[in-house]
């Protein structure tokens, strides 16, 4: 194959960097539609608080539905925006854990403000 004179590449490299570009930007274009349409979700679950206080449910109701929709959005964000769907899953458990973690310490400091 003749070389290129400004890329000093073989028409076989060049066709390969056409794909390689194609690819990279199909990669591009869907993590952009990915991460739209995160956020629209994101958007949705935040203003569908303001529907469910309007419904006018109980506190009880009220407070499980708001917590449901957090969690929602608490994974949606630490999946996409933060990347953890694209970690190995040793460090997806590591996070897990630590949330787990987290949570008896939450709920000790509670039973301990509960008890005193």
């Amino acid at each position: 194959m003749p070389e290129n004179p400004q890329t000093g590449a073989t028409g076989d490299d060049t066709h390969e960097e056409a794909i390689s570009d194609a690819h990279t930007e199909y990669v591009i274009m869907s993590s952009i539609r990915t991460y739209t349409v995160v956020y629209i979700l994101l958007m949705v679950l935040a203003t569908a608080k303001v529907g469910f206080h309007g419904l006018g449910l109980g506190n009880t109701a009220f407070i499980g539905i708001i917590l449901v929709l957090a969690t929602v959005k608490i994974l949606l964000i630490a999946g996409y925006f933060q990347h953890l769907i694209e970690e190995p899953r040793s460090i997806t458990y590591m996070m897990l854990t630590s949330l787990f973690m987290v949570l008896l310490l939450v709920a000790a400091a509670g039973y301990s403000i509960q008890g005193a």
